[in-house]
């Protein structure tokens, strides 16, 4: 991929929109499991238009968690608590469908927050991060210079070294649920030297990282190939992941 092309088309895909806004929520059958889909900064609403469909065909229950960012004073942690709600008002309405978040970008750190600091985990099954800076990145500073500024609180907080980004990544790993992070090599908005979780946490059974080349930042939520990423690991719920997540989604 072009890195050039890449770039283009994820400074496209956060320009905001106009007349259009995805559902947030389908009804929810509780025979069918769950997906909260957790979006980033300025997700597009096309794009998440397309996720929804796509998991509602292959027969999931599906919520787009995309948050009003500058709605929330407190920054990721208020986030994160707000999360928590949603995942408690699904509970209430199907108490035994099993619940996996999808997180693309900064919608990661969001639900890892949620997941390991205030014991999410002990409500969903697993949580799969697309292409999100679990070490921060310097990028996020330059919202400033555009619509995002409204998120000052947000962007210091993915900042590299940031006192959030430190404690959370020095959290316990949850042991009752599967933690997997899909990062692309040809990422430019979030590179793979952010996008990878920390090392220690290689020594988890419940958790798995895969590297993958061929998609943008963007193309997590956009393109076919990012959604057959997803459902993969969706599908490979209670069998064991595929060591060859590329390998699996051609079979």
């Amino acid at each position: 991929m072009n890195p050039l092309v890449g770039l283009f088309r994820d400074l496209v895909a956060i320009l905001p929109e106009k007349n259009f806004e995805a559902d947030s929520q389908s009804a929810i059958d509780p025979r069918r499991e769950t997906v909260v889909f957790v979006s980033g900064f300025g997700a597009p609403q096309r794009g998440l238009h397309i996720m929804k469909r796509r998991l509602l065909r292959d027969g999931y229950n599906v919520v787009l968690f995309s948050l009003h960012w500058q709605d929330f004073s407190g920054g990721i942690p208020d986030m994160a608590r707000a999360l928590g709600r949603e995942i408690l008002s699904l509970k209430k309405l199907a108490p035994s469908a099993p619940i996996h978040l999808v997180a693309h970008s900064a919608g990661g750190i969001v639900a890892r927050f949620y997941v390991q600091v205030l014991g999410g985990s002990h409500y969903c099954e697993t949580l799969t991060t697309l292409a999100t800076p679990h070490h921060g990145t310097w990028l996020a500073l330059l919202g400033f210079l555009s619509h995002l500024a409204v998120l000052w609180r947000c962007l210091i907080q993915l900042s590299p070294r940031s006192r959030l980004l430190r404690k959370l990544n020095g959290a316990p790993i949850p042991s009752d649920m599967r933690l997997v992070s899909i990062y692309s090599t040809d990422d430019i908005v979030c590179r793979s030297g952010s996008t990878r979780l920390p090392l220690e946490y290689a020594e988890s059974p419940n958790v798995a990282s895969f590297a993958i080349g061929g998609l943008s930042h963007s193309d997590f939520v956009l393109s076919k190939k990012g959604y057959q990423l997803i459902r993969t690991v969706l599908k490979s719920w209670g069998k064991g992941l595929p060591n060859d997540i590329l390998a699996a989604i051609n079979t």
